[in-house]
């Protein structure tokens, strides 16, 4: 009885091993979040350079089975306005856009996973049904968020895009040269993440 008792504790703890919570950190460099909008006189697009965070899975080979944790935090001062190449854009923008999220004050946007509703997996590739708390601009509230995520070599690259207003983050849309220029409420935040 006792072998058989310890072959069972050897067991659980191998089938614990093999499914053990794994934690990674965002690769910034390699990762991407960009802010897309509208205005009077055409669209505009900003880029957050400064961006860290992580993540905690439970991964078996290239299946993702549990996501426990995701962490994003953005420098607000980060976000900057770039052209259709992808090149920095304009000074002006730039202080209009870190005026709006009065970033002395607020120096952080962040993401923090609160619940997720489901996963479903395709080979090695995951949709992801989540809610998340999303601060900025001091205010925090709970968004819903649809992502992919693909899962190879240990990593994880997540994948999606969110529309959210400002004004509900408490954020007044920039306005640039006596208002010649007025940015609309609606933006949508693309993000590209890769956690190694």
């Amino acid at each position: 009885m006792r072998k058989f008792l310890l072959v069972i504790l050897f067991a659980s703890l191998n089938i614990s091993a093999l499914f053990a919570q794994t934690k990674l950190n965002l690769s910034g460099n390699e990762s991407k979040v960009l802010i897309k909008g509208t205005s009077s006189v055409h669209d505009w697009t900003a880029k957050c350079d400064n961006k860290s965070g992580d993540i905690s899975a439970t991964l078996d080979k290239n299946t993702l089975k549990v996501l426990q944790v995701l962490n994003l935090k953005i420098a607000s001062k980060s976000v900057r306005s770039i052209d259709e190449k992808g090149e920095y854009y304009d000074d002006v923008m730039d202080s209009r856009i870190w005026k709006a999220f009065e970033t002395e004050k607020f120096p952080e946007l962040t993401v923090v996973l609160k619940q997720v509703k489901s996963i479903t997996m395709v080979g090695n590739k995951a949709d992801i049904d989540a809610i998340a708390f999303v601060t900025i601009h001091g205010i925090k509230k709970e968004v819903p968020v649809k992502a992919s995520a693909e899962i190879s070599n240990n990593t994880i690259r997540i994948k999606g895009k969110k529309d959210i207003k400002m004004l509900d983050y408490g954020v007044q849309p920039p306005t640039i040269l006596l208002e010649f220029l007025k940015t609309g409420n609606e933006v949508t935040i693309e993000f590209d993440l890769l956690y190694k």
